[in-house]
């Protein structure tokens, strides 16, 4: 059960690149033992929004803090642990060194983080290069240096994004662990299905705004629509757009045809 305690705070925060606003005015709370959830169309924000709340990057307005610490900061630092969409991993370094690095940077012993990787299916691969691992063996072992950490707040751009059957098991069942132990879990998810599943509470993006928020059930309820999906394409303003769009979809396969 999520406390009424917030570990992250996002207040009033704007990002503009040039004269873009890729946030405008986003405001929202991640209480303690939380799943959070971004969801919104590509280019809504959530992956700059990750990035302030990261200390990767910086609002040009508004505050984001971490169990009361400005993000960005060192002691804001201490208490996130992230993991991106993007694989920047040590392809020179075997799994074992990369864990056991990572590791002593957070002056941690590494040894949930190898059950983590046991747990996650990389048995007999620790030993090998993480440059010949595939796509999906490298998310695995982020997973396992990323999801051992003790910090309050885990933060994971786009986890579900490539994942087989078993990792994507594998991956609910861990964060739902780790929430029951009072971490909280802020993650951007395209997969609106997923959401629905999985999270205490969404945050809706669309051009750089909030438009929806609460937990799926009240999400759902408050636009009167049949699921989260509906209700996310009807607060992002394409409900219309993609419904004209499917309208075509005869016209043009038989053109194809």
């Amino acid at each position: 059960m999520p406390s009424s305690e917030a570990v992250l705070r996002v207040d009033g925060v704007s990002r503009r690149f040039d004269q873009i606003w890729a946030l405008e005015q986003v405001t929202f709370a991640a209480p303690a033992g939380a799943l959070v959830g971004l969801v919104g169309p590509n280019g809504s924000g959530k992956s700059t929004l990750v990035n302030c709340v990261v200390g990767l990057d910086s609002p040009t307005a508004g505050s984001v803090r971490v169990a009361g610490q400005r993000a960005g900061s060192d002691a804001a630092r201490r208490l996130v642990a992230f993991a991106p969409d993007e694989l920047p991993l040590p392809e020179m370094l075997t799994g074992h060194e990369y864990l056991a690095l990572t590791c002593a940077l957070e002056h941690r012993d590494p040894r949930t983080a190898v059950a983590l990787a046991s747990i996650f299916g990389l048995d007999g691969h620790l030993d090998k290069l993480v440059g010949a691992y595939s796509h999906g063996m490298k998310r695995r072992l982020q997973f396992s240096t990323t999801l051992s950490s003790p910090a309050p707040l885990i933060v994971m751009d786009e986890p579900f994004s490539g994942l087989d059957l078993e990792a994507a098991v594998l991956l609910r069942a861990s964060l739902a662990h780790i929430v029951r132990g009072g971490q909280t879990v802020l993650l951007t998810i395209h997969d609106v299905a997923t959401a629905e599943r999985e999270c205490d509470r969404v945050v809706v993006l669309s051009q750089g705004s909030v438009v929806a928020e609460g937990s799926p059930v009240q999400i759902v309820s408050q636009a009167g629509l049949p699921s989260l999906e509906d209700a996310v394409l009807e607060a992002s303003g394409i409900t219309a757009q993609i419904t004209e769009r499917v309208g075509r979809l005869a016209d043009a396969l038989a053109v194809a045809c």
